[in-house]
Formats: structure tokens, sequence, C-alpha cells
């Protein structure tokens, strides 16, 4: 594989690649194999209401959100964005679940209520057999991914190393699957945060607080807006923010090129993007190119939204995707 030299990134924008930028791996490794948890009974876990669960990955243990369903039901895995931010801003997602689709958002390694490691265990392999490990403790021979940024290049990676494990696929504002793309689009995100700073719409950046990078997310959230003076930018919606997490995760990741997986998923796939995010425009339309046409179903962007956009368009973004999970878990239950 042929390494590019990446772009220098500012200091304040490192500091803040956390909802979505995120990005860095090299690594072709096989995944490991999980340590298989417990095994949870599935009809118990898809017909109650809303619960906390749990599962094992060797000595990581990963607290998660289980939400909807019934008897037969598909499960959605929501996947974080980050790394380093936890779960906690995706649970507007728990809007898809209904009788059919079961939504199960969690806490990666390192962050939220999920264990605590060391720099060494944040690994691309590490990540990807947490993703196992839930999917084993719920009994689901296959699941739905949804990836949002940082978890849209997992829930991309997953599906091409395990496409018999992966039933259907949402990329929202997925960062790109090589280095030098997402290095590209975080000058640009860099560059859009000097700008509102000038205009008087960002205020002075801030630093971490010890391991609470919160402060400093915050100070240049609203940059990932369209509109950066829209509520949603000023929180991080109970979301917390662990410094050194994502730091350690790039460095285990180095210099990457996935693209040759977009030709191993199988899944049903459709790609998302707000058409104003900050990290480029056209990121959606290159990982569209990536898929096998009988696996791309479709792919959009969302006008006048940025990098979230189910808090800034809604409608169109909910009634886009629940067609779509609407369609492949009616295909799922014949």
């Amino acid at each position: 594989m042929r390494k590019t030299t990446a772009p220098r990134l500012a200091a304040p924008l490192l500091l803040l690649l956390l909802i979505g930028s995120g990005a860095c791996s090299s690594s072709r490794a096989t995944a490991p194999a999980p340590s298989r948890p417990a095994a949870l009974d599935r009809t118990t876990q898809l017909t109650q209401g809303p619960r906390e669960i749990s599962a094992r990955n060797g000595a990581v243990t990963l607290r998660a959100h289980l939400t909807g369903g019934g008897p037969g039901a598909q499960v959605l895995f929501v996947l974080h964005g980050g790394p380093g931010i936890s779960h906690h801003y995706t649970r507007a997602l728990d809007k898809l679940a209904s009788d059919k689709l079961a939504v199960l958002t969690f806490d990666q390694r390192g962050v939220g209520a999920s264990t605590k490691v060391p720099p060494a265990q944040l690994t691309l392999d590490g990540y990807l057999g947490d993703i196992e490990a839930l999917r084993r403790a719920i009994g689901a021979e296959k699941i739905a991914l949804l990836g949002h940024s940082w978890g849209g290049l997992l829930g991309f990676i997953y599906a091409g190393r395990f496409p018999q494990r992966v039933r259907a696929l949402v990329l929202v504002d997925a960062i790109p699957p090589r280095t030098i793309d997402w290095a590209r689009g975080s000058v640009m995100l860099s560059n859009r945060v000097r700008r509102l700073r000038r205009a008087g719409l960002l205020g002075p950046r801030k630093d971490a607080v010890g391991t609470d990078c919160a402060p400093a997310l915050l100070s240049i959230l609203p940059a990932y807006y369209y509109d950066p003076k829209h509520p949603a930018a000023r929180s991080l919606a109970g979301s917390s923010c662990h410094e050194g997490v994502r730091g350690a995760t790039f460095a285990a990741l180095g210099m990457y090129d996935f693209r040759h997986l977009g030709k191993r998923i199988e899944a049903k796939t459709i790609v998302v993007q707000g058409w104003d995010d900050p990290f480029g425009r056209n990121n959606w339309i290159e990982i569209a190119k990536l898929m096998r046409p009988t696996a791309l179903v479709s792919a959009k962007a969302f006008r006048r939204c940025g990098h979230v956009p189910w808090e800034e368009c809604p409608d169109v973004f909910y009634r886009f995707v629940r067609a779509f999970l609407d369609t492949q878990a009616h295909a799922h239950a014949r």
C-alpha cells in the first residue's frame, strides 16, 4: 500500500475530531475472535421495554441500551462517533425502533459506562471484537448497523470483514475509508472553525480539563452544523468526552486505506450525509462508489444539514432511513 503523508492538522482540530471525524486505521489484520459472552435470552430481550444490557469481550465490559422490538425482530446496532465520546447523543435514534426493529446503542470501549482501557487496548481489532461480543450476547446471527462519523468507518470495516453477519447497513456522515481523504476533510473543518471565530460565531478555544475533553469539544461544536446557532450545537446531548481515547486510537491505527472492503460488503446499504458537512460535500459520493451495485440501495445528501443530520433535518432524515430499515425488516420477516 502506498503511504501518503497527511497534512499536519492544527492542534485545536486534532483535539476535537470526536463526534465526527475520526479515523485512522492501517491494519488489514483479521480481528481476533472476542471472548464469548454469556448468551442472553433473545426472545426476552426483544419483547421487553427499554432495558440496559451488557456483554464481555475479554476484560472489557460493554454497556448497552436496547429499546423496541418484538418476536423475531431485527436488531439495529448504532455505532457512535468519536472515538472518545460516549453514545448518549445517538439515543435520539431510538425513534427508529418499532415492533419489527430493536435499536441497540452502546458505549464503545474506553468511554461512558463501558470499561476504561489502557491505550494499548484501543485497537481496531478491539473495537470490532466488541461489536461481535454484543452480537453474540443478544443471540443475533445477523444484525443491521447504523454508523455515524467514526462509527461509520467502523460499520464499513465490520460489514466488509464480517459480511455474513450484517443484514443492512446505514452509513451517516461516515468518515472516508482512506487517511488522506479524512485528513483533507479535517483541514476543511479547521478552516471553518477559523472563519466562524473571525465572524464572532465561535467563542475562544478551550482545552480539556484533566480527562474531560467536553469543554474543548463544545468550544468548536457549532462548526459541525450548517447553522452554527442551532440549539443542538450548544450541548453534547448527555454524552461525555474522554481525553486521550481519540489520540490513542488514532496512534494505533496509523495510515489506513480500507476502500477494498467496499466490494466485500453484501448487506443492503444506504449512504447518507448532510450536504453541508464541514468535512466535505463529496464523501458520501466517494463511499457509494466503493460499494457493489447489488448492495448499494441509495445514496443521498440532505440540504441545509451539517454533520448530525437527524438534528438539523430530522423530518427528511428519519423518513429516508426509516423507509429503508422498514423495507429490510419486512424482508427479514418473510
